[in-house]
């Protein structure tokens, strides 16, 4: 089923599906380790307001922490500041890395897509459909360490040089959790992911999957009011 599914739109923090699987795929191919200690950059910040969401608190430059607990902290606290971290693990800049996720998203056959950040907060030239995005999600759920960390209800980062309290992540997409910020109303059994979007442009947005009796569904909503 589809509907304006090559409709360019926002994506909001349904950009960090790209984000995620480009930083899984460094692991994959031996560039770096889960457990390898990252340095968060002076401009990791880059881009938040008072109402972006951060790892709570947000990672602070100069701040070390494992490569893993920087990638749940983007996927599953959809943390803005530790996506720029990633960037910045993975390709040495932010504009290096957002060149890589144009790329990739090429190399999957999206024709209606440019990415100009990280984690989604711009909207300038910064675009995708929803058909896009399933090239996108199909490809980012075949990764078993992304779809492990989508499928993630709770996870605990612990404290680092700068932080010494724990971070303690919690997953906000409701179909997977009734502890979500959205109520309990919405979980449904089968659901192993896959991430949540908001900013005032795009819209909620929400990619989710569904496995039951055999049948596979991935489904993309964007710009939904509420």
């Amino acid at each position: 089923y589809e509907k304006n599914m090559t409709q360019e739109r926002s994506p909001a923090s349904l950009t960090k599906i790209m984000t995620g699987l480009l930083a899984v795929e460094a692991i994959e191919s031996g560039k770096i380790t889960e457990d390898t200690v990252v340095t968060a950059p002076d401009n990791c910040q880059t881009g938040l307001d008072e109402e972006s969401s951060t790892a709570h608190p947000a990672i602070q430059p100069g701040e070390e922490m494992r490569y893993i607990d920087v990638l749940y902290c983007a996927l599953l606290e959809s943390a803005n500041e530790a996506c720029n971290v990633l960037a910045y693990a993975v390709s040495g800049s932010i504009n290096n890395f957002v060149d890589a996720m144009n790329l990739r998203a090429r190399e999957l056959g999206c024709e209606n897509t440019h990415f100009s950040d990280t984690n989604g907060l711009t909207d300038e030239n910064h675009y995708t459909t929803a058909y896009d995005l399933y090239l996108i999600t199909a490809e980012a759920m075949k990764h078993p360490l992304f779809a492990t960390i989508v499928n993630t209800e709770a996870y605990v980062v612990g404290a680092t040089n700068m932080c010494t309290e724990q971070r303690e992540l919690y997953n906000s997409n409701a179909l997977m959790t009734a502890n979500s910020v959205y109520g309990p109303g919405y979980k449904y059994d089968g659901v192993p992911g896959v991430k949540t979007g908001y900013t005032r442009k795009a819209g909620y947005c929400l990619v989710s999957t569904c496995k039951k009796n055999g049948m596979n569904i991935l489904c993309i909503i964007m710009g939904c009011n509420g």
